[in-house]
């Protein structure tokens, strides 16, 4: 193999799974079904799921982008810098971790845009326990065996940095 080309293999890689991040965030948005159902004007209301998937999806372009920006960087540093395997190692090592801490970034803009909502609208979590449940997995807050649904509800609530035991009100339309 040319010795040219195995050099730049490390930042043609990093340039692949950069586009590959980029793709999967741009052009697979939404499912084929919820286009046809918007086009038609079919409502759907929106789950927290998609919630997370799309900001997923923001995560995976700025991914992608930090990838390609390597691969290009790593590319040519391979021309240009003294010594360029150890450049290499840290450059992925930094993209790895950038796209670790997005990850952790993710959920907690979702903890923090869900805190905000119900610092506002106050909700009764006991009312609507599946919404909770639901609410708790998007968060990684698993129920115990043996936990009332009043002690999920405390757990959630401390979770989401509000006072566990307010009185809720449901929320107006």
């Amino acid at each position: 193999m040319d010795p040219e080309l195995l050099a730049e293999l490390p930042g043609l890689v990093a340039c692949a799974i950069g586009v590959l991040y980029m793709v999967n965030a741009l052009v697979l948005p939404r499912p084929r079904g919820a286009l046809i159902e918007e086009y038609f004007g079919v409502e759907r209301p929106a789950s927290l799921e998609d919630i997370c998937r799309s900001l997923e999806r923001r995560v995976q372009g700025i991914a992608g982008a930090v990838f390609l920006l390597a691969g290009f960087a790593l590319m040519l540093g391979w021309k240009w810098v003294e010594h360029p395997g150890r450049w290499t190692v840290g450059l992925l090592a930094a993209a790895v971790a950038g796209i670790w801490i997005a990850a952790k970034y993710t959920r907690a803009s979702l903890r923090r845009y869900l805190r905000e909502f119900f610092a506002e609208h106050p909700w009764s979590f006991e009312e609507h326990i599946d919404t909770t449940k639901e609410i708790g997995a998007a968060l990684g807050l698993a129920s115990l065996p043996d936990e009332t649904v009043d002690a999920y509800v405390d757990r959630l609530r401390s979770a989401l940095d509000l006072e566990p035991g307010v009185p809720a009100r449901p929320v107006r339309n």
